[in-house]
């Protein structure tokens, strides 16, 4: 099944916008803070500014390249984007359910777990976690922007679909077979990068996690766990549905964290 409905810029432009959003919305809250700290004599707004940016460079580059390679290799495996091709639309509109609620049940899962467990093994994480969040509506936003719109170009429209290729290569370059890597991979290939991708994608979100409290076992596993289970989730979603699909999980999974946290800490 090819989707390659339409030029290169027209399938990777409309994505990078997307995904700049995300990233300026985090800009925009690390301003905010900045300005917001306790200091005698604060540095001027634009060196805070330059500073800001300078951090955000990283993960700009790599949604440029990210954005760069599924708009490359997305279409050749029958991976769906609908703001990227225009097309899909029907695919998205029938999955709509199915990814509410599977960030919803995650979600409520991954608070459970909190709230039971986690809670009491590392209490010195989620002190530090709510001292550092300003308010719920700003996480929110990040959470849905950055996390929602931004990690899944990232992460599953760049790095699973760079996976799913390579693995594909690997494949017909050990089978000896001819050609061009373009026809639809096994479901192992794909379920293999569903996976690499997701623990790639749970094993990001430790430095966040270090800006907290001290990495302990018990942090991490915390981490690589719900990170790696929600990341298999939005995986299977894009690969089944599309992109997007992937996106309203990844959005749904905030919109409960957001919930429980103006409902009172665990």
């Amino acid at each position: 099944m090819n989707r390659s409905i339409a030029g290169f810029p027209r399938r990777y432009l409309p994505l990078l916008a997307l995904g700049l959003v995300g990233i300026l919305v985090v800009g925009i809250d690390a301003l905010r803070i900045a300005e917001a700290l306790p200091i005698e004599t604060p540095p001027p707004r634009s060196r805070w500014i330059l500073m800001i940016a300078a951090s955000l460079l990283q993960p700009t580059l790599a949604l440029l390249v990210s954005a760069a390679f599924g708009a490359m290799l997305a279409h050749r495996f029958g991976l769906v984007s609908v703001i990227a091709t225009g097309g899909g639309w029907d695919t998205f509109k029938s999955s709509l359910l199915v990814s509410f609620g599977a960030g919803i049940l995650a979600g409520g899962a991954f608070i459970a777990l909190d709230r039971l467990l986690f809670s009491d093994l590392m209490p010195e994480f989620f002190i530090g976690a709510r001292q550092l969040v300003r308010s719920p509506v700003d996480s929110l936003l990040i959470g849905m922007f950055y996390g929602g719109i931004t990690e899944e170009i990232m992460m599953r429209w760049g790095l699973m679909t760079s996976i799913v290729f390579l693995l594909s290569w690997l494949r017909r370059w050990t089978d000896a077979r001819p050609g061009t890597v373009s026809e639809l991979p096994s479901a192992f290939i794909f379920w293999s990068s569903i996976c690499i991708a997701a623990l790639v994608f749970a094993l990001a979100h430790i430095p966040s996690a270090a800006a907290i409290a001290p990495l302990t076992e018990i942090v991490i596993a915390r981490v690589v766990i719900m990170n790696t289970i929600a990341g298999v989730i939005f995986g299977w979603l894009f690969w089944r549905y599309t992109l997007e699909s992937a996106m309203v999980a990844h959005d749904a999974l905030h919109v409960v964290f957001f919930a429980a946290a103006i409902g009172g800490p665990a």
